[in-house]
């Protein structure tokens, strides 16, 4: 007897299974993002799909006879790709977003969200077309975001023509459709992306690339530091209160999640390569984490990336990543948000709530102390980051570093419309040099030969520092670690370039660190002012700062 869908009942059998295998996969993928599956349970979520996958595989030839259309078939591929997304976030593990990448990829080059044919007589459809039209917008604003993590910039840039295209056709095509939230969507990550270019659209990546940014003279000097406890970034919590976002991510959290990872040759090599995914129905491996070992590299200190979390709820994240720390373990924290005071003026924290104007909003310096019974490398980017330097001295046990933003932007543009300067000096310090100076636009050669002098004179400030008579046992625990040394090194940067920068300034404009650096790597320093100087000369912005000797120039 045939069925609704026109074909015959075994077929509609084949199509009820597979239905009911993307159902109960969808099932456990809901399940695991409501809660922190533990890795058992991901790997029966990676099965799931896999078995769902398979089996439209090796029946394709029925399901299509059934009625399967091709949405369907890239509905379970996106999925897929959120899957190993997913897992990115919760492992840090690059190599699941290059999976991802891999699905989506496929699911772009079949054509599968392509407008749809005539249905099948009779048969009564799963989604309108107006309901596949979603699905396909979500989709290409998924790939946007792996594609942008992954720096495929020319990638994103055809990404963006084609949800551009798809949604003026939308528009025209279902008129009674609500594509309001789209189209402002859609400017929203246009201006994201754009902020993440940058006034200079440096070619290098924001990640941690071993051949640029590990110093092989300083190697030494580090040896002679470790002969004490050594500590080595385990985890980061990332908080960023302010706008300009894509998918919970904001310019900053964007930018300092992707500088605590390592670059892998693959990601480098697939940057270069094409991957051709047209054919029809061609198998695509799904793959887990013990499939995608880096031996070359050490793995990612695992992220944790709140977007706008109440006080409770980032104290308690803290809370249990501390107890999670293991013995030669520090914590990275960076809040970015705007300052206020609380229930006594003298009173500042910041503003972790955009509902309401309550003390319950306000996270204090003090919230923070009972986490000092473990190693903490705090960043705070704020107005009123002058407040959590209290922290220095008041700590249970465990001394923290404290690097502090200034509290006044050099700038006349908030941080919403570029992300935070101070920010991005941490982790872009030469697209935020051209940024303070007013640069849009650098020549490729003369971008390259700045970045060769800044990181010649990273690789000296780290010589530096190791060698100093006096060195704060708090900074002999970190800089062992590759990710914190290259934050200290830009910051000390960053100090230079906002303290040199010409016309009148006070130290409010200018970034704090906590414990106290050697003076022999402060702004004044010759061995840090000849940096600023040649980066400066070789730009053709000289005039900008206020050197020494630059007076009688």
């Amino acid at each position: 007897m045939a069925d609704p869908g026109g074909g015959a009942a075994g077929d509609s059998d084949t199509y009820r299974r597979f239905r009911s295998l993307v159902e109960a996969a969808d099932h456990k993928f809901a399940r695991a993002r409501a809660s922190d599956a533990r890795a058992h349970s991901r790997r029966r979520l990676f099965e799931a799909y896999a078995e769902a996958w398979r089996f439209q595989l090796e029946r394709r030839a029925e399901l299509v006879k059934a009625g399967l259309k091709r949405w369907e078939i890239g509905d379970v591929a996106s999925r897929i790709g959120q899957v190993y997304f997913a897992q990115y976030q919760l492992t840090s593990d690059l190599r699941f977003l290059g999976e991802a990448l891999v699905f989506y990829d496929a699911v772009l080059s079949r054509g599968y969200f392509q407008p749809i044919s005539d249905p099948v007589p009779g048969r009564i459809q799963p989604l309108s077309d107006l309901g596949v039209r979603f699905k396909a917008l979500r989709f290409y604003a998924r790939f946007v975001l792996v594609a942008a993590l992954l720096d495929r910039r020319e990638l994103v840039a055809a990404l963006l023509a084609r949800w551009t295209a798809l949604l003026d056709q939308s528009r025209l095509v279902f008129p009674e459709g609500n594509f309001k939230e789209w189209r402002q969507l859609l400017q929203d990550v246009s201006r994201f992306l754009k902020a993440v270019a940058g006034p200079v659209g440096s070619p290098r990546s924001l990640r941690y690339v071993p051949q640029i940014d590990f110093h092989p003279n300083s190697s030494a000097h580090l040896a002679r530091i470790q002969t004490g406890r050594c500590l080595r970034l385990q985890e980061a919590i990332l908080s960023s209160h302010h706008r300009n976002e894509f998918s919970e991510l904001t310019l900053d959290t964007f930018r300092v999640g992707q500088s605590l990872e390592w670059e892998p040759n693959w990601a480098v090599q697939q940057n270069s390569e094409v991957i051709d995914y047209s054919g029809d129905s061609g198998f695509i491996d799904m793959k887990f984490s013990s499939d995608m070992a880096d031996s070359h590299l050490p793995p990612n200190p695992k992220k944790c990336i709140l977007h706008r979390p109440s006080v409770p709820h980032l104290i308690a994240v803290i809370a249990a990543a501390c107890e999670t720390l293991s013995s030669d373990g520090v914590l990275l924290l960076y809040i970015s948000a705007s300052g206020g005071a609380g229930s006594q003026k003298h009173d500042l924290g910041l503003v972790l709530s955009s509902c309401g104007n309550t003390r319950y909003n306000y996270l204090y310096p003090s919230d923070l102390i009972p986490f000092t019974r473990s190693p903490l490398f705090l960043i705070i980017d704020s107005d009123i980051s002058c407040a959590f330097k209290n922290l220095h001295g008041a700590d249970r046990g465990e001394p923290p570093v404290l690097l502090l933003s200034p509290q006044k932007s050099t700038l006349e543009a908030g941080p919403t419309a570029h992300g935070s300067v101070f920010t991005l000096f941490l982790t872009s310090p030469l697209q935020a040099f051209c940024l303070l100076v007013g640069l849009s636009d650098i020549d490729p050669e003369v971008c390259g030969n700045a970045e060769s002098i800044l990181a010649a004179g990273m690789a000296k400030w780290e010589v530096i520092i190791c060698s100093s008579a006096w060195l704060n046992p708090a900074y002999a625990r970190v800089l062992p670690d590759p990710f914190l040394r290259r934050l200290i090194t830009r910051f000390i940067f960053c100090r230079s370039a906002l303290g040199q920068l010409r016309g009148d300034r006070d130290e409010e404009y200018l970034p704090e660190i906590w414990p106290e650096l050697p003076a022999s790597v402060s702004p004044e320093s010759s061995a840090v002012e000849s940096v600023l100087r040649q980066i400066a000369e070789s730009i053709g912005v000289f005039r900008r700062f206020r050197f020494s000797d630059a007076d009688d120039q």
